[in-house]
C-alpha cells in the first residue's frame, strides 16, 4: 500500500469514527434535554407549593 492510499484508508476510517462520535453526542444531548425537562419540572412544582402554602398561610 503506497502512502497515499495508507492515508486515504486513515481518512476514511477518522470519518467513520467522526460520525460515530456525532451521533453519540446527539444521543446524549438529547437525554440531557429530557432530564433538564424533568428538573425543570420538579423546581416550578416546589416553586409552586412554596408559593400556595405561603398565600396560605397569610390568607388562609
Amino acid at each position: 500500500m503506497t502512502e497515499n492510499e495508507e492515508l486515504q484508508a486513515r481518512c476514511i476510517e477518522l470519518e467513520t469514527r467522526n460520525e460515530d462520535l456525532a451521533r453519540t453526542i446527539m444521543e446524549q444531548n438529547k437525554m440531557i434535554r429530557g432530564q433538564n425537562w424533568r428538573i425543570l419540572f420538579f423546581a416550578l412544582s416546589w416553586i409552586v407549593y412554596g408559593i400556595a402554602s405561603a398565600a396560605n398561610h397569610f390568607w388562609g
